[in-house]
C-alpha cells in the first residue's frame, strides 16, 4: 500500500513541477516584452501562420491610427496546439485580452466558464450597432441565448471554376440551379487524359472529403444529419449519411472526375487548380488569398476563374466558416474595457477595411462586404455568390465531449476514400463511438448542460432547392445588401 502512495506522490510531484515550469514559460512568453506600459498594451492571441500574423500587424497599425498610445502584443501559437495553449493560459490565470476563436472550439470554452458574455457590452455601447453585421455571423457566437463572440469575417463554401477550361471544352458555366448530377456530368466532360496513358491529366472536380468544413454540405443536401437536434444521439449511421459518403467516394473511385486520395498525397489541390489541371473545386473565399501571392502569378496568368454557389439536391446546403474574437471572463475590469474597445474596433468600418484588404474571407460588416464583391477590378467576377450562400450555410457542429470520436471517424473515413472500407461499417462505428462519448460525459456529469447554438439553420428549414422545371430565384441586384436582419 505504501508503495502505491509513494508512486502517486511521485506522479503528483512530477505533475506540479511540469505545471509550474509550463506556467513560468507561458508567463514569460506573455509578459516578457515590457517595451510598452501594461495599461497601453492589448495582448491578442492568434495562430502563427504568416497570413494571420500579417493580418494582426495590419490591425495593430489601423488601431493605432485611432489610438496612437496603444499597442497590440501578438501571442502566436501553431494551429496544431493553439487551443490547448489557450486553455492552459485560462487555467493558469494569465489569459490574453482578446483571442481569435475557431467555431467548434467555442462551446468547450463556454462550458469551462472562461468566456465573457458580450450582451451587456453591446447593449451599453452606442458606438457598436450589430445590425451593421450579418446576423448569420453574429449567430455563430450566440450560444444558449448569449452572445459570446463578435464576428470578424466569414465565408460559405462555394464552387470555384476555371472559365478557360469550360470554354475550351464547350461546357456551360456552373450556376445556382445546378444539381449534383449536373456537377458530375460537367465533371466527366472536363476530365481529360491528353496523352492516352490511362491516367487523367485534367480533372473535373475536387472537394476535400476529409475536411469537416467541406464534406458535410454534400450530406445535408440530401437531408442527412450527423447528430440529433438535442445532440444526444449520433445519426452518422443514417441512410442519408451513408449514401452521401458513398457518393463522395464514387467521385474518384468510380466516376473518375476527382483525383484519388493517393494521388493528392503527393500533389496540392491548390496547385492543380491554379495551374489549370482542375476545372472545379469546392472552397471558401479564403482561397482568394492565392490570387494575390506573387509566387502564383505565373500559374494563373493563362486562366480566368470565377465562382458559383454549390450545386444542390433536395435542398441547398453549404458549410460556413466565420472568424470570431472572444474576451476571457477572468480578466480584471480595466483590461476588459481595453479588450472590448479592440474587439468593437474589429467590427467597425475601419477595422473591417483591414479584413477587406486581406483578400480572405468577406468582412462581417454588411456594407463593407457589399463594397468588396462589387468593387471594380476584382479578380473574381461573381464573388456575390459568397453573400448569397450565407442564407443557408452552416457550420458542422458536434458536442465537444465527442471531439476524439469525431477525429477517429475522420481517420476511418480515409479507408472509404481509398476504397478499402465500406461506408456503412465506418458510419456505424462512428455513431457508436460518438454516442459512447456523449453518454459517458453525462454519466460523469449528470447535471451538466452542453452549450447549444441558439440561432442556426434548422435541420428542416434549410433553403429548398427549386422544384423541377422551376426557374431559380433571380440573383439580387448588387446594390442590395441582402441581409437587413434584426439585432440578435
Amino acid at each position: 500500500m505504501r508503495g502505491r502512495f509513494e508512486t502517486e506522490d511521485i506522479l503528483l510531484f512530477i505533475f506540479v513541477c511540469v505545471f509550474v515550469a509550463v506556467s513560468f514559460g507561458m508567463g514569460y512568453v506573455l509578459y516578457s516584452k515590457p517595451s510598452y506600459p501594461p495599461d497601453k498594451t492589448i495582448k491578442v492571441l492568434c495562430a502563427s501562420d504568416p497570413s494571420e500574423l500579417k493580418l494582426q500587424t495590419a490591425l495593430d497599425e489601423a488601431y493605432r491610427e485611432i489610438h496612437p498610445d496603444m499597442h497590440l502584443e501578438i501571442i502566436a501559437f501553431p494551429w496544431e496546439n493553439i487551443w490547448q495553449k489557450l486553455e492552459f493560459l485560462m487555467v493558469a490565470n494569465i489569459p490574453p485580452d482578446v483571442a481569435g476563436m475557431e467555431q467548434p472550439k467555442l462551446p468547450r470554452f463556454i462550458h469551462l466558464g472562461v468566456v465573457e458574455p458580450l450582451d451587456d457590452w453591446i447593449k451599453n455601447d452606442p458606438d457598436l450597432d450589430t445590425n451593421d453585421l450579418f446576423i448569420q455571423c453574429m449567430n455563430e457566437g450566440n450560444w444558449d441565448g448569449k452572445q459570446y463572440a463578435l464576428p470578424t469575417n466569414f465565408s460559405p463554401v462555394c464552387l470555384w471554376y476555371n472559365k478557360t477550361l469550360f470554354d475550351r471544352e464547350g461546357v456551360a458555366y456552373p450556376n445556382r440551379d445546378w444539381t449534383r448530377e449536373d456537377l458530375v456530368a460537367a465533371g466527366k466532360k472536363l476530365t481529360k487524359d491528353f496523352n492516352g496513358d490511362g491516367m487523367a491529366d485534367q480533372y473535373g472536380f475536387y472537394t476535400n472529403n476529409n475536411h469537416w468544413n467541406r464534406y458535410p454540405a454534400w450530406i445535408w443536401m440530401t437531408g442527412g444529419e450527423f447528430m440529433s437536434e438535442d445532440w444526444r444521439t449520433s445519426t452518422f449511421d443514417s441512410p442519408q449519411v451513408i449514401e452521401g459518403i458513398r457518393w463522395l467516394a464514387s467521385l474518384s473511385l468510380e466516376k473518375g472526375i476527382m483525383p484519388k486520395m493517393s494521388f493528392l498525397s503527393n500533389m496540392s489541390s491548390t496547385n492543380l487548380f491554379l495551374s489549370g489541371q482542375l476545372a472545379m473545386m469546392a472552397e471558401t473565399r479564403y482561397f482568394n488569398r492565392n490570387y494575390y501571392l506573387e509566387r502564383n502569378a505565373d500559374k494563373i496568368k493563362d486562366f480566368t476563374f470565377d465562382v458559383s454557389e454549390l450545386p444542390h439536391d433536395i435542398k441547398r446546403a453549404s458549410c460556413f466558416v466565420a472568424g470570431e474574437v472572444i474576451m476571457p471572463s477572468i480578466l480584471p475590469p480595466e483590461r476588459k474595457k481595453m479588450a472590448w474597445d479592440f474587439m468593437k474596433f474589429q467590427a467597425s468600418r475601419e477595422g473591417q477595411a483591414v479584413f477587406a484588404a486581406e483578400n480572405g474571407g468577406l468582412p462581417a460588416r454588411i456594407e463593407t462586404a457589399r463594397e468588396v464583391v462589387t468593387r471594380p477590378g476584382r479578380k473574381i467576377e461573381n464573388e456575390r455568390a459568397f453573400m448569397d450562400a450565407i442564407e443557408y450555410a452552416r457550420y458542422f457542429y458536434w458536442p465537444f465531449p465527442a471531439d476524439e470520436a469525431f477525429s477517429e471517424a475522420r481517420s476511418y473515413l480515409y479507408g472509404v476514400w481509398y476504397g478499402r472500407l465500406d461506408a456503412a461499417d465506418v458510419c456505424k462505428k462512428a455513431a457508436q463511438d460518438i454516442n459512447s462519448a456523449v453518454s459517458f460525459f453525462y454519466e460523469r456529469n449528470p447535471d451538466a448542460h452542453l452549450p447549444m447554438p441558439t440561432k442556426w439553420v434548422p435541420f428542416d428549414k434549410a433553403a429548398p432547392a427549386p422544384a423541377a422545371g422551376q426557374d431559380a430565384p433571380a440573383q439580387p441586384d448588387s446594390s442590395d445588401t441582402g441581409a437587413d436582419q434584426p439585432n440578435p
